[in-house]
């Protein structure tokens, strides 16, 4: 690359251009699929955490804790302060 932007015919500085865009396409294509990849990363994080709060949530119901007993418990532990 160096020695084509160094030439001073127009057909190695035309190479050299094109050798730039195609440098510039393949990083442009690389950066995208990072951000593909932690985007997914990001949605497959949310998804454990949704199931996880699903799990929990049938667990407490088979176990027969509801949303007022876990209330009544947390406000006798902070008044109990």
């Amino acid at each position: 690359l160096k020695e084509l932007l160094n030439s001073r015919n127009p057909d190695d500085l035309q190479a050299a251009n094109r050798l730039i865009q195609t440098l510039v396409k393949a990083e442009d294509q690389k950066l995208e699929g990072l951000h593909k990849r932690a985007d997914e990363l990001q949605r497959a994080r949310q998804l454990c955490k949704q199931f996880e709060e699903a799990i929990i949530e049938k667990t407490a119901e088979n176990l027969g804790i509801t949303a007022d007993i876990v209330y009544t418990e947390l406000k006798m532990k902070v008044i109990g302060r």
